[in-house]
């Protein structure tokens, strides 16, 4: 491995490390204030990632030369780690189990549909900045 390659894998790293601290603050800072089934703070960072994720990809793309290796720094390292599927599905699938089919398929239609929308408003803020 050479040392350029190495410092690439560490700033990956720490950028996902800061990805999961962000995410794991903000998710239960939500969940602990909102008393409720539905699992509002896996679902407020997921939105949160895709709006910002669509915002920076088109600033990125479209207004300033940024290098490959700082965009997988943060959207495969940041953005991969503070959204998660797998918490959105583990959540789901708990809350099936758990005989609340009304929240599990509200929460599957409305991350889906809502994280679509918010990406799409990310890239639109995106291409006006």
């Amino acid at each position: 491995m050479t040392l350029v390659t190495s410092h690439k894998i560490l700033w990956l790293a720490v950028a996902g490390a800061m990805g999961a601290l962000c995410r794991y603050g903000l998710t239960g800072l939500i969940q602990k204030n909102l008393n409720i089934l539905f699992p509002m703070g896996t679902f407020f960072v997921n939105l949160l990632a895709c709006f910002f994720a669509g915002a920076l990809f088109t600033i990125f793309q479209d207004k300033l030369e940024m290098p490959g290796e700082i965009r997988i720094i943060l959207f495969v390292g940041f953005f991969g780690a503070f959204s998660t599927f797998s918490t959105f599905m583990l959540e789901t699938t708990q809350m099936l189990r758990d005989g609340q089919f009304v929240w599990a398929m509200a929460n599957i239609i409305l991350q889906n549909t809502l994280g679509i929308i918010f990406m799409f408003c990310g890239i639109i803020i995106g291409k006006f900045i």
